[in-house]
């Protein structure tokens, strides 16, 4: 077997047990997340964190795709440049809708000081979502010019390196999420920090 064919075997193998993997603990990350939103938010910031459990919701469906139905891309038809474009499309209109997110949050922030921290604390969470959502739209973006630009003098397996190589990254995406979401908002991290450490003292005990 060939160098070029080994690596292409070898990342194959990579991205079919990323895809199987990713999506279940994605979905144990995002589960955890609703349940925090629920039940640990507090009650000034119930109506701001609707908008964490609609990003939940999205990220759930998205695995609940990928683990059901892996997409089929073909690289000789437009219909891959199609699926590339439609993704931009859908990162931009997040992105776009993130940062009118965080203004309205800073703009309808209240003067109470506890209010501030939970919209300050809200504010960094959604910043960290628009980032979340641009750097697949980066590599999406980049992926389709570059494949648009090559496809006359760069081979098939070489594409389908590029492509694997693009949902190696994506599939974590769903999972990253909902643990930058818990990270940032404090009372969620402090809850999930107290169960660990409580966890931790019994096992000792």
């Amino acid at each position: 077997m060939s160098t070029p064919n080994k690596v292409f075997c070898c990342f194959d193998q990579i991205h079919y047990w990323n895809s199987r993997l990713c999506p279940p603990i994605g979905l144990i990350a995002n589960i955890g997340l609703i349940y925090l939103i629920i039940n640990k938010t507090p009650k000034e910031m119930r109506i701001h964190s609707r908008i964490l459990l609609q990003t939940c919701v999205i990220d759930i469906a998205l695995l609940i795709v990928t683990m059901f139905g892996q997409h089929s891309m073909d690289l000789v038809t437009y219909w891959g440049y199609y699926y590339q474009v439609v993704q931009i499309i859908c990162y931009a209109i997040v992105i776009f809708c993130g940062f009118k997110m965080v203004r309205f949050v800073h703009i309808n922030s209240s003067l109470t000081q506890k209010m501030k921290e939970l919209n300050k604390q809200l504010i960094k969470t959604l910043i960290v979502l628009v980032i979340h959502a641009c750097f697949p739209l980066i590599l999406i973006s980049t992926n389709t010019f570059i494949i648009s630009v090559s496809k006359h003098f760069v081979d098939l397996t070489t594409l389908s390196l590029l492509y694997m190589f693009e949902a190696l990254l994506t599939h974590w995406l769903p999972i990253l999420s909902p643990l930058a979401s818990i990270y940032t908002m404090r009372p969620y991290r402090e809850f999930i920090f107290k169960k660990l450490f409580k966890i931790k003292m019994n096992t000792q005990k």
